[in-house]
């Protein structure tokens, strides 16, 4: 978790896996993005 200092913004990252309809399991980033009184947004992404 990065909280920036002068906005307060925060910024979470959380590696997860998820099956796919085969039944394999695949690797994925969340990163999770929340500014002070507002709605977060969220970015899913392949795991390097």
């Amino acid at each position: 978790m990065y909280t920036a200092p002068v906005t307060f913004n925060v910024v979470i990252t959380m590696d997860f896996d998820a099956k796919n309809a085969l039944g394999v399991e695949l690797p994925y980033t969340a990163k999770c993005y929340f500014e002070p009184g507002q709605v977060g947004e969220i970015e899913i992404y392949d795991r390097q």
